[in-house]
C-alpha cells in the first residue's frame, strides 16, 4: 500500500494512503498508520471464454486482494480506497529470491458484499417473487417457505454524503431461442419499490404482455444518483437516461451519471421453477 511521511517536531509517520469513498460520507477520516494486509492473497483465478471444463482456454489471471485491516480487531471497510503498487517475486531457493521493481501506483476500491449475502441464512434461504396481481404490475419477494416479505435494505449513507442509492427490481421472462435452447430471458421491465413491495415504473413504450403464470426471474439492482436535484426513477426511460445519456441529454460528467453498484442472483417466481418456458 502507498504510504505518505509526515515529519513531526520529533518523530516521523508515515500513513496509508486510503479512505472512504465521499459517495458515503464527506467527513475527512483520520489518516491510518495502523492498516496493513493481514490476509493472504487468493489466486490465481483463471479467465476463460469456454464453456467446457475439459478444455478450457485461460487467456488471463486475477487475483482476489482482501481488503486491509487494522492491526488489531477487525473494521468494515466496505466502500474504501486504496493505493496499491504491485511487484512480482520469485523464490528461487532457500536463499535467494529475485523481486521486479514496483508497478506504478493505482487506486482501488472495495465494494460492499451484496444486501442478498445478509440475508441468506436459513430465515430468507429461498427467496420467491409472488405478483401481487395477475397483469404483473405490483411485485413482492417472499421468502419461499414461509411466505414472509423478504426486507431488502440499500446501502445506508450519513447526511454530508454527495449520493444516495435506492433498490429496483428488473423482471425478465423465461423464453426459447431459435435453437430451443431454455437458458434465454425477454426483458418486461422495471419496478421501483414502494415500502416493501415493487412497482412496475412507467415507460414510454409499450411493454410486453405478461401473466403472473409466466416464468418469471427478478434481479434486485442497487443505484446511485446523486443527492440533490434528483429523485427515485418512477420511469424506467428517466434511469436508463441517468446511466447512459440514451436521451442525449449529455450528462454534464460522470460524477453526475447515475451507477448500478449491486445486482442479485436471479430470483424465480413459482413458475420458473416447476418449469423451464
Amino acid at each position: 500500500m502507498e504510504t505518505v511521511e509526515y515529519k513531526f517536531v520529533t518523530k516521523v509517520e508515515h500513513y496509508s494512503e486510503s479512505g472512504f469513498d465521499p459517495i458515503i460520507t464527506a467527513t475527512p477520516e483520520k489518516p491510518d498508520s495502523q492498516l496493513q494486509f493481514n490476509r493472504r492473497i487468493r489466486g490465481p483465478i483463471g479467465h476463460t471464454f469456454d464453456r467446457t471444463l475439459d478444455a478450457a482456454l485461460f487467456t488471463a489471471t486475477s487475483f482476489i486482494i482482501p481488503a486491509p485491516q487494522p492491526k488489531t480487531g477487525e473494521r468494515d471497510f466496505s466502500w474504501g480506497f486504496c493505493k496499491l503498487r504491485f511487484r512480482r517475486t520469485i523464490k528461487v531457493n532457500k536463499t535467494t529470491t529475485l523481486r521486479s521493481e514496483f508497478a506504478e501506483p493505482l487506486w482501488v476500491q472495495y465494494l460492499p458484499e451484496f444486501f442478498l449475502a445478509d440475508i441468506s441464512g436459513a430465515q430468507f434461504a429461498n427467496l420467491r417473487l409472488r405478483a401481487l396481481d395477475e397483469s404483473v404490475n405490483k411485485l413482492s419477494v417472499v421468502d419461499g417457505p414461509s411466505g414472509r416479505t423478504a426486507t431488502l435494505e440499500s446501502q445506508k449513507t450519513d447526511p454530508t454524503a454527495k449520493a444516495v442509492f435506492d433498490l429496483y427490481l428488473v423482471l425478465t421472462r423465461r423464453v426459447f431461442d431459435a435453437t430451443g435452447r431454455h437458458d434465454e430471458e425477454e426483458y418486461i421491465g422495471l419496478f421501483y419499490r414502494d415500502n416493501n413491495d415493487w412497482v412496475r415504473a412507467g415507460s414510454r413504450g409499450t411493454p410486453p404482455e405478461v401473466k403472473s403464470s409466466d416464468p418469471l426471474l427478478a434481479r434486485v439492482i442497487e443505484v446511485q444518483r446523486r443527492s440533490i436535484g434528483t429523485s427515485v426513477f418512477k420511469s424506467e426511460d428517466d434511469l436508463w437516461d441517468a446511466l447512459f445519456d440514451r436521451s442525449g441529454a449529455k450528462i454534464s460528467s460522470d460524477s453526475s451519471r447515475a451507477r448500478i453498484v449491486r445486482i442479485s442472483e436471479p430470483i424465480p417466481n413459482p413458475a420458473a421453477v416447476t418449469r423451464v418456458c
